[in-house]
C-alpha cells in the first residue's frame, strides 16, 4: 500500500468520524452578526430554528405568520403534539392540508395566537413586530390583565421592560425577517415566566446548571461518540444528544437541558464573561499574556488540559508559554476554570503543503475565518504549516491545532492487534492511534522500523514508511545517560549508544533496533546568523512559532531556556546551531550560554585529582566544584588556576572535564531599600534583576537561606553578578549579615 498517495488522498479532507456518531450542526455563514449568531445557534440546539436547502440561514429573509407560529410551538416543546393537531381546520384560511395547521391549531390552542375576527388566520402575511412581541409575552405566561388593556402599545412597553426588544429598531407594524425572530425568541428563552422561572428550563425535563461546554462532538469514556462533554462541578461528564448542538456553542459555559432520559435537548449560555489569552508566563500564580497583563487564578481553580481536569496549584505546569488559554470567570469577577486548546479525542487531517485559510478551515467544516491556528504550542499563521503536518480541531477554543512532531522507531508492541491497533509502543512510549491512522499500520507488524506522525497531543495520525519520511529527533540528553527528551517535549526510553560521551548534551537521536539508539554530537544544520528577536528573524531566516533553544558553555552539559528569556539580538558566534523545518524556518537553536543558565553557582572547592597511567606513572589534575544550597557539585577536571571560594558559575561534561567556567563580579553595601522585592535590586544605580535560582547564603549563620528569609534577617548584602545589564546580567549569589 503506498502511504504517499493515502496522505495525498487526505490532503484537507474532513476528519474521519464514527459512522452513526452524532455529527455538530454547522455553522451558518450568512449569519454575521454576533448576537444573532448565537441566538441562532441555541435556537438550532434546540430544534427550533434550522437553515435552506442551500446550507445558508438568510437572515434577512421574511417570515410570515404561519411560519412564527411554528417557531412558537416548537419553542414550547411540543413538536411532539403537532400531527394530532393538524386533522382539524380552525381557519378558513388553514385547512387541515395546509403545511403549517398543525402548528396553528396547536399555537391557537395554548392561546398564543389569535385569528382576524373573520375566520381568517393570514398564514402566508408577513408577522410584524407586535404580532411577534403579543405571542412572546403570552408564552412567558402574561395576560392582558398584566400587560394592560391597550394593544399595541401596553405589550410593545412591556416587552422593552423585560428587554426582549433590546437593541432592534423595530416599531409595531415593522415586518420581522428570521434573524429578528431569532434574537427575539432567544431573549424570551431567557425571560423569567410570569411565575418566576427561566422560560427555557420550563421547556425541559431536566437540567445542569453552571456548566462549560467544551465539545459537541465528543467520544465519551465508554466509547459512545457524537457526546456532549462538559465541565460541572470540577468533573468532565458526557451526555447522548437529541438534537446535535452547533459547534459554535462550545467554549460558552451554562445550562445544559436534557429530556427524561437524560438526553441533551438544547443549551443555554448563560453570559458569563470569558476571555482568551495568548500566553508569555506561566507561574503558580497565574498568566501573564502577550499583552503584558496579568491574570490571577486562584489555586483551586479548574485547569482542563487535553480531557482532564487538574486543580491550577497542581496542573499549572502543562501550561505552556506561546500557547493560549480561555479564562473563565465566575459572578464574583474571579477565575474559576482555565481551558487549554486540545484535540485528545479529535481525529485528524495530514497535510500534503501549506494550505491557504479557505482550504485549511473547509477540511473542518469551517470557513476562512473565526478560529485561530497554533503550531506546536504556539500561534500561527497558514503559511508557517508544511507537508506531513498534523492538524486537529478544538471546537471551545475554536482553535486549529498543528504539529510537526515525528518519531522514527521500531515498534515493540500494536495492540489489540497489527491490523487495528488502538495503541502502539515505540522506543519506550505508548501512543494512542486514532481511528483515521488505524488503515496506515496495513502491513506493519512488531519489530518493523516506522515513522509516525503524531498530533500536539501524542496522538498517532498516519504511519509511514521510514523510506517515505524520516524523522529528524533532536533532544537533550538525560545527565545519566538512559533517556533523551526530545524537543517535542516526548521522551526515549531505551539504550543509547555513544551516551558515555555524550550524557548532558543536545543530541541527534537514530534508532537502530527495538528499543535501541545512537546518539550523535549535533552537525550540519543552518549556518548561524544574527539572530534578532524583535524582528523574529536568523539572517534570512524566520523563526517558527514555536522555538526550543538549549543553551551549554560552547559544550558539555546542556539546559532547555525559553526564547522569552531572550531579548534584542544575540550574535552569530554565541550560535552553536540552527536546525530549519520543513517550512524553512529556525525551529531550534543551541546557544552558548548566552543567558548563563547553563552554569551552577556557587562558592569554588578546588581539589587535585590523582590517576594512574597504564605505565604506572601517577598523573595529578586539578578539578573545581561548587557549593551551594545544593551541597557540593561534582568536580571537573581542569588546568585553570581557581581560588577557594571565589564566586563562580561552572558548567561541566560527561568526560568530567571543566567546559566552561565565569566568574562573578561584586557588590557590596546594598541594603534593604535597594530590593524591589524579590525580582531586581539596585547596583550603582542599575536595576539588576534576581535570578529565579539566586543562591544566599547567611554568612552569620553559614547556612543556606531564601532571599525572603535574608531580607528578614539582615540588613548588609554582597552580591554577585554574572555581566552587566546590556549583556542580560543577572545576580546569581547573594550573601547577608546583620
Amino acid at each position: 500500500m503506498n502511504n504517499r498517495h493515502r496522505a495525498l488522498a487526505l490532503l484537507l479532507a474532513a476528519a474521519l468520524t464514527t459512522a452513526g456518531a452524532v455529527q455538530p450542526a454547522a455553522a451558518f455563514s450568512d449569519v454575521t452578526d454576533p448576537d444573532t449568531s448565537l441566538a441562532v445557534s441555541v435556537l438550532e440546539g434546540m430544534g427550533i430554528v434550522s437553515g435552506y436547502d442551500d446550507g445558508n440561514y438568510h437572515p434577512d429573509a421574511s417570515l410570515t405568520r404561519a411560519e412564527f407560529a411554528k417557531l412558537a410551538v416548537l419553542a414550547m416543546g411540543l413538536s411532539g403534539q403537532v400531527s394530532a393537531a393538524g386533522h382539524r381546520t380552525l381557519f378558513n384560511d388553514v385547512p387541515a392540508s395546509h403545511w403549517a395547521a398543525g402548528y396553528v391549531n396547536l399555537a391557537y390552542d395554548q392561546g398564543i395566537v389569535n385569528g382576524y375576527g373573520n375566520g381568517s388566520f393570514g398564514p402566508a402575511d408577513a408577522v410584524t413586530f407586535d404580532q411577534v412581541v403579543t405571542i412572546l409575552l403570552r408564552l412567558l405566561g402574561y395576560t392582558s390583565a398584566d400587560i394592560g388593556p391597550f394593544w399595541p402599545a401596553d405589550y410593545l412597553a412591556f416587552a422593552d421592560d423585560l428587554g426582549l426588544n433590546d437593541g432592534l429598531d423595530l416599531t409595531g407594524g415593522d415586518a420581522v425577517n428570521r434573524g429578528e425572530a431569532a434574537l427575539l425568541l432567544y431573549r424570551a428563552l431567557q425571560c423569567d415566566t410570569k411565575e418566576g422561572q427561566t422560560y427555557a428550563l420550563t421547556t425541559a425535563q431536566q437540567a445542569v446548571e453552571d456548566v462549560i461546554l467544551l465539545s459537541v462532538s465528543a467520544t465519551a469514556d465508554d466509547g459512545r461518540t457524537g457526546a456532549v462533554q462538559v465541565l460541572s462541578n470540577g468533573k468532565i461528564l458526557y451526555y447522548d444528544q437529541k438534537n446535535p448542538l452547533p459547534d459554535e456553542l462550545s467554549g460558552q459555559s451554562g445550562t445544559l437541558l436534557l429530556d427524561q432520559s437524560g438526553d441533551v435537548t438544547g443549551f443555554l449560555p448563560d453570559g458569563s464573561a470569558s476571555r482568551t489569552v495568548s500566553i508569555a508566563a506561566v507561574t503558580a500564580a497565574g498568566i501573564t499574556g502577550k499583552d503584558g497583563a496579568g491574570y490571577s487564578v486562584p489555586a483551586s481553580a479548574a485547569l482542563v488540559w487535553q480531557g482532564s481536569v487538574y486543580q491550577w496549584e497542581t496542573g499549572f505546569a502543562n501550561v505552556k508559554a506561546g500557547g493560549s488559554a480561555i479564562l473563565y470567570y465566575n459572578t464574583a469577577g474571579d477565575i474559576s476554570a482555565v481551558y487549554l486548546p486540545s484535540a485528545s479525542d479529535s481525529e485528524a487531517v495530514v497535510l500534503s503543503a501549506s494550505p491557504t485559510a479557505a482550504t485549511l478551515g473547509a477540511s473542518f467544516g469551517l470557513g476562512d475565518s473565526g478560529w485561530s491556528l497554533t503550531k506546536n504550542g504556539a500561534s500561527a499563521q497558514c503559511a508557517d504549516l508544511a507537508a506531513w503536518d498534523v492538524v486537529t480541531y478544538d471546537a471551545a477554543s475554536r482553535t486549529l491545532i498543528a504539529s510537526d512532531c515525528r518519531l522514527t522507531g521500531y515498534l515493540e508492541d500494536l495492540y489489540p492487534s497489527a491490523g487495528a491497533p488502538t495503541s502502539v509502543t515505540i522506543a519506550g512510549l505508548t501512543l494512542p492511534v486514532l481511528p483515521c491512522a488505524r488503515e496506515s499500520f496495513a502491513g506493519f507488524s512488531g519489530g518493523d522500523q516506522v515513522t509516525l506522525l503524531l498530533t500536539d497531543g501524542g496522538q498517532v495520525a498516519m504511519a509511514l514508511s521510514p523510506s517515505e519520511l524520516q524523522a529528524e529527533m533532536i533532544g537533550l540528553m538525560a545527565a545519566d545517560g538512559r533517556s533523551v527528551t526530545l524537543s517535542s517535549g516526548l521522551t526515549l526510553s531505551g539504550e543509547f549508544d555513544g551516551a558515555d560521551t555524550l550524557a548532558g548534551s543536545v543530541v541527534k537521536v537514530l534508532s537502530d533496533g527495538v528499543g535501541s539508539f545512537a546518539v550523535k554530537a549535533l552537525s550540519g544544520g543552518v549556518t548561524p546568523a544574527r539572530l534578532d528577536l524583535t524582528e523574529g528573524v536568523m539572517g534570512e531566516y524566520p523563526l517558527a512559532p514555536s522555538v526550543t533553544c538549549y543553551e551549554w558553555a560552547g559544550s558539555g552539559y546542556a539546559v532547555q531556556i525559553s526564547l522569552s528569556d531572550l531579548s534584542g539580538t544575540v550574535s552569530a558566534s554565541d550560535i552553536s546551531y540552527a536546525h530549519c523545518n520543513d517550512a524553512g524556518q529556525i525551529d531550534l537553536l543551541v546557544l552558548d550560554a548566552v543567558t548563563g543558565s547553563c552554569y551552577t553557582y556557587g562558592f569554588a572547592v578546588t581539589g587535585t585529582q590523582v590517576s594512574v597511567g597504564v605505565s604506572g606513572f601517577v598523573y595529578s589534575n586539578g578539578t573545581v566544584s561548587v557549593r551551594n544550597s545544593a551541597g557540593t557539585s561534582s568536580a571537573y577536571l581542569t588546568a585553570a588556576s581557581i581560588k577557594d571560594d571565589a564566586a563562580i558559575g561552572i558548567s561541566g561534561s560527561a568526560s568530567g572535564k571543566l567546559a566552561g567556567m565565569v566568574t562573578l563580579a561584586k557588590a557590596t553595601g546594598i541594603v534593604r531599600d535597594d530590593f524591589n522585592g524579590l525580582t531586581s535590586v539596585n547596583i550603582n544605580g542599575v536595576e539588576y534583576p534576581i535570578s529565579d535560582q539566586v543562591q544566599v547564603y547567611n554568612s552569620d549563620t553559614e547556612q543556606w537561606t531564601t532571599l525572603e528569609k535574608a531580607k528578614a534577617y539582615g540588613s548588609s548584602f554582597t552580591l554577585y553578578f554574572d555581566r552587566t545589564t546590556a549583556q542580560g546580567g543577572q545576580v546569581r549569589i547573594i550573601t547577608v549579615t546583620q
